[in-house]
């Protein structure tokens, strides 16, 4: 009984702590000045992917082509890293996720 207190306890703070991280992640975007760019989305994204805290999980990335954008190329990729990130914390051990 104990260790699944302290289990869910640990697992709690680490949810917190990843929160606090995006918060400050996001308040350092907000003083950024924009450097708008002509960025293949698809090499952001394999940026972000290389990026995310994927231990002990089977996940199968099926990524579609994607195309080219103007864009600010470091907002666009902790933009994904965010998203894979939460698409990987909300989903089981062995899951297949897509970008398309």
């Amino acid at each position: 009984m104990a260790d699944a207190i302290l289990r869910k306890s640990r697992k709690s703070a680490q949810r917190m702590r990843h929160l606090v991280d995006d918060l400050l992640s996001l308040s350092k975007i907000g003083l950024q000045e924009l450097s708008i760019e002509v960025t293949p989305l698809d090499s952001l994204l394999g940026e972000a992917l290389k990026e995310l805290e994927c231990s002990g999980r089977e996940i199968e990335w099926r990524i579609g082509e994607l195309f080219s954008a103007e864009c600010d190329p470091g907002l666009v990729k902790q933009v994904f890293v965010n998203l894979l990130s939460n698409a990987v914390k909300v989903h089981p051990v062995s899951v297949t996720i897509a970008v398309i």
